[in-house]
């Protein structure tokens, strides 16, 4: 038997993330123009463009004719050495970049121009052979998001890149920042080699998730490969990741759609449901297949984890299934304490507040916002006690609802 050195929430806690996602797929014109016309949300999209110059018209062009206006464009290889970047600039769109050493590579950032956003050049990798841009930015839907477009150059060490990627990215964690970052890494994940494996398993452990896992460099008498991705730690809202066909160069243009205000009644809560869970039963079962699957010596730390994890899951998933919440269940685990009427006494708080600030020498405006928020205060921490109290007394006698 193996000795399995976890406490009981850590086997709960583990693998308990759910991805809101669309599987990945290739997009024609009209399919994302249907798909872009139905979601409303924040539109990301990746270019490999192989030198902006050359084909910022066909970029242009591709905006004009679909009347697809994505709210940041990403963009690798720019190569805009000296004073090229004056040649390159979009009408709606803010533009900043990041010039390479030599003269390829090269990153860049088109951002609407209605967007709120700053610079985060503290997010830099420190890499010689990358550039990247980040931004901060506040979505239409006023949650702060970060963005970021990376190129690492074809010679770039794939485990000092892995390292520095991973510094960033428990830093935005621990921060609590939802990210999205798109670029060139020139790391074929569609490549089965060792060092793939282990960079793949780096950012797993981080909780970050790849979007694309369709091919999307296609060269004659070449293998397709997948150099292009798409990374999140996003499981908030729901994802529409893919692809679509574009001549800008041989790498097809990547996009994620992210859909902030999708109705909870058709992405529904999901929770893994421990009611009949029988821990010692779960351990008995996860130990015995860990001992069948774990028993080739031979295999590598890497190769090893990624077998403990999927073991991990089959067993847990068997024990302790993830269920879909119920519409009730689903409304208790938003914000069930704020009714209708608080709803609207909180608009006329802020209607208060406006005008307080805009007169901010009447001191009758003051009192009068003053007087309305603490009475509003005072309704809000009363609704909270007969919401517990009414709770309580509906599960009386039913301690898996206390």
């Amino acid at each position: 038997m193996l000795c399995i050195a976890m406490t009981t929430e850590d086997v709960l806690d583990l693998s308990n993330t759910v991805l809101r996602c669309e599987p990945c797929k290739f997009y024609n014109l009209t399919q994302l123009q249907c798909l872009r016309n139905k979601i409303s949300g924040l539109f990301l999209v990746h270019f490999n463009t192989r030198s902006l110059v050359e084909n910022v018209n066909k970029i242009t062009d591709w905006l004009n004719s679909s009347s697809i206006f994505p709210d940041v464009i990403a963009i690798s290889e720019t190569k805009l050495y000296g004073d090229k970047h004056t040649m390159v600039g979009i009408k709606g769109y803010s533009f900043f970049h990041k010039n390479s050493l030599t003269n390829a590579g090269g990153a860049g950032l088109y951002i609407k121009s209605e967007l709120m956003f700053r610079e985060r050049p503290d997010l830099n990798l420190s890499d010689d052979d990358v550039e990247d841009l980040w931004v901060e930015s506040f979505s239409p839907y006023k949650e702060s998001i970060i963005v970021g477009t990376i190129y690492s150059h074809p010679n770039n060490s794939v485990n000092e890149f892995s390292r520095n990627l991973e510094n960033t990215i428990i830093k935005l964690n621990n921060q609590r920042q939802t990210f999205y970052i798109l670029g060139d890494f020139n790391i074929n994940l569609l490549s089965d080699s060792r060092l793939t494996h282990a960079y793949l398993n780096s950012l797993t452990s981080l909780g970050v998730h790849c979007l694309i896992n369709k091919p999307a460099r296609f060269m004659h008498n070449c293998t397709p490969s997948l150099l292009d991705h798409i990374y999140t730690n996003d499981n908030l809202h729901y994802l529409y990741p893919g692809l679509f066909p574009s001549d800008i160069s041989e790498h097809l243009p990547s996009f994620l759609l992210i859909e902030f205000s999708r109705n909870k009644q058709h992405a529904p809560l999901w929770r893994r449901c421990y009611k009949n869970l029988n821990v010692d039963s779960f351990l008995f079962d996860l130990d015995d297949k860990l001992s069948c699957n774990l028993s080739n010596i031979s295999l590598d730390a890497d190769s090893k984890f990624t077998l403990f994890l999927d073991t991990f899951i089959d067993a847990i998933n068997t024990h302790s299934p993830l269920v879909k919440l119920s519409r009730r269940k689903t409304k208790l685990a938003s914000k069930p304490l704020i009714t209708k009427g608080i709803l609207k006494s909180i608009e006329t708080k802020n209607r208060l507040f406006r005008r307080k600030i805009k007169h901010h020498n009447n001191a009758e405006y003051l009192q009068i916002y003053k007087k309305y928020n603490n009475t509003l205060t005072h309704i809000k921490k009363k609704s909270k006690i007969m919401y517990y109290k009414q709770n309580l007394i509906d599960s009386k006698g039913n301690l898996s609802k206390t």
